[in-house]
C-alpha cells in the first residue's frame, strides 16, 4: 500500500498503487460519495477521468505557419503539427501517388548505376583460347589365366605330428 492524500478533503490516505503526478486520488470517503453521486452505471470510472463537458486542449505551434495553436492529443514531436486552417487549406504536405514514387525510384537506380559503374574495374579483355579436343590412347591389358582350383596346403600341426 501506498500512502498519498485525497485530491478532495486532503485527508491523508493508503492506496494500492503508486500515485502519479497530476492524477486525482480518493479517500475511501470520498470515493463512496463519487459512486453514490454517480448513476450512469459501469462507466461511472470513465466519468471522472474524462469529464464530457471538458476535453483538454494542449498548445503546439504549426509546422507550416509556425502560429500557435491548440490540439486535443498532447504533441510527442515525433510528427508535424498543423492549425486548423492549414489542415483544411491544404497547407498540410499533400500525399505522395505511386507515380511520383516510381520517379523517386527511377531517379535513385540511375545515380547507383552510376556510382556503381565508377567504382567497377575495368574489365580487360583476354585472349581467346580455343579448346582443342583431348585423344587419350587405347590402353592394353594383358589377361593373364589364373588357375580355377587351387592345390590344397596342409598346415603341419602339433596333433598331426603325435600320430
Amino acid at each position: 500500500m501506498f500512502k498519498a492524500t485525497c485530491s478532495e478533503c486532503g485527508d491523508p490516505c493508503e492506496v494500492p498503487f503508486k500515485p502519479l503526478p497530476g492524477r486525482a486520488i480518493f479517500c475511501r470517503n470520498c470515493f463512496k460519495k463519487d459512486d453514490e453521486s454517480d448513476q450512469r452505471g459501469p462507466m461511472r470510472s470513465d466519468a471522472r477521468r474524462f469529464p464530457s463537458d471538458e476535453k483538454r486542449m494542449y498548445s503546439a505551434v504549426c509546422a507550416t505557419c509556425r502560429q500557435d495553436c491548440e490540439v486535443p492529443f498532447r504533441p510527442t514531436g515525433a510528427k508535424p503539427i498543423y492549425c486548423r486552417s492549414c489542415m483544411t487549406g491544404g497547407g498540410a504536405p499533400e500525399k505522395r501517388t505511386t507515380d511520383q514514387y516510381a520517379d523517386q525510384f527511377k531517379n535513385i537506380n540511375a545515380k547507383l548505376d552510376a556510382i556503381l559503374k565508377a567504382i567497377a574495374p575495368k574489365a580487360v579483355e583476354a585472349p581467346a583460347v580455343i579448346a582443342e579436343p583431348v585423344v587419350k590412347a587405347k590402353e592394353t591389358v594383358k589377361k593373364t589365366k589364373v588357375p580355377k582350383k587351387v592345390a590344397k596346403i596342409k598346415v603341419a600341426t602339433k596333433k598331426d605330428k603325435k600320430k
